[in-house]
């Protein structure tokens, strides 16, 4: 699945949609995409983007984790939060592959740590982050990715990314 953005504006819509949901929501991590689309629009010329949300199931698929991309890009944000149902150690990490996560190999390049129930992270870098390869996302238990999430303690959440 390469790279395909679309205008700043729906991507927004999308995100503050999710961010915004009932009880589900998070108004702290509103205020902070508020905060870099407001950036993205006076600093930088307001870049197309590409919302991709992904599940728990996702990110524990197989040993591999979820493709989020097979082509060079920026990684401009991620949002994700853990399920409700236990304390279980999460970590979600990213890696600049397009096929899999390489058991915690040398293209790591982010990772998020989830250690309570319902936890949240917000990662965000307002010129983006290169990939080279493409993206994989993976929940591991242990912060050196060697050992791969259940559902139940893995993240749900988006990622926006941007043209390399």
């Amino acid at each position: 699945m390469a790279i395909s953005v679309e205008s700043i504006v729906n991507v927004r819509r999308k995100v503050f949609n999710r961010l915004s949901g009932g009880t589900g929501g998070d108004p702290f991590a509103h205020e902070q995409f508020r905060a870099l689309f407001s950036y993205l629009s006076q600093h930088a010329q307001n870049p197309d983007l590409q919302y991709v949300p992904f599940a728990a199931a996702d990110v524990i698929v197989t040993d591999d984790g979820r493709i989020i991309a097979d082509a060079a890009c920026k990684v401009y944000a991620v949002w994700a939060k853990k399920a409700a149902t236990n304390d279980t150690n999460a970590f979600l990490a990213m890696f600049d592959n397009p096929v899999d996560d390489c058991d915690g190999g040398t293209d790591m390049r982010l990772v998020l740590p989830f250690l309570t129930a319902s936890d949240t992270a917000i990662w965000i870098k307002k010129d983006g982050l290169p990939m080279a390869a493409g993206i994989v996302l993976v929940s591991y238990t242990d912060g050196d990715g060697l050992t791969t999430s259940a559902a139940a303690d893995a993240q749900n959440g988006f990622v926006l990314l941007g043209n390399a």
